[in-house]
């Protein structure tokens, strides 16, 4: 069967010579792409897409629109409402409840600054800041307020 072995020769050969035909055809193919990209276009492709701007290139007319925006300081029952209401409001891992002057009565005896100062920094469960990262310690202070206000019936 030497037909047999001359045809499986010849399908072999027809069979690479497609394929090398294909590859240098894709390859001639993707070069005239890569020649019909302009500089342009790749320029535009590998920008950058935004910009950063330094407070003095910000024109005066523009700065005054963002200064005027000035964020007033929260009240100790927007606080309290806020961050504190989760834990003071339902009792969560010892923490005194609103308005209960049993619990609040021993705290309030250390004094505001010893209240504050465990605000600040945290007691027992009580994280630092109470939850509240963002807020200063004149708000944190109103919330205190506001929390021994209403348990000093």
């Amino acid at each position: 069967t030497l037909c047999g072995v001359i045809r499986v020769y010849s399908i072999k050969r027809i069979t690479y010579f497609i394929g090398l035909t294909m590859c240098v055809f894709s390859i001639t193919t993707r070069a005239q792409l890569l020649s019909q990209t302009s500089q342009k276009d790749i320029e535009s492709r590998i920008s950058p897409v935004g910009s950063v701007y330094l407070k003095a290139d910000i024109t005066t007319h523009t700065l005054s629109k963002i200064e005027k925006k000035v964020i007033q300081p929260r009240t100790g029952v927007q606080v309290y409402n806020r961050y504190c209401v989760v834990c003071h409001a339902t009792g969560v891992a010892g923490a005194p409840l609103k308005g209960n002057q049993q619990d609040w009565k021993p705290r309030l005896a250390k004094g505001m600054d010893s209240l504050l100062d465990n605000a600040l920094n945290g007691f027992n469960a009580m994280p630092a800041m109470g939850t509240c990262i963002d807020c200063t310690k004149d708000e944190i202070l109103k919330s205190i307020r506001f929390l021994s206000k209403t348990s000093q019936n």
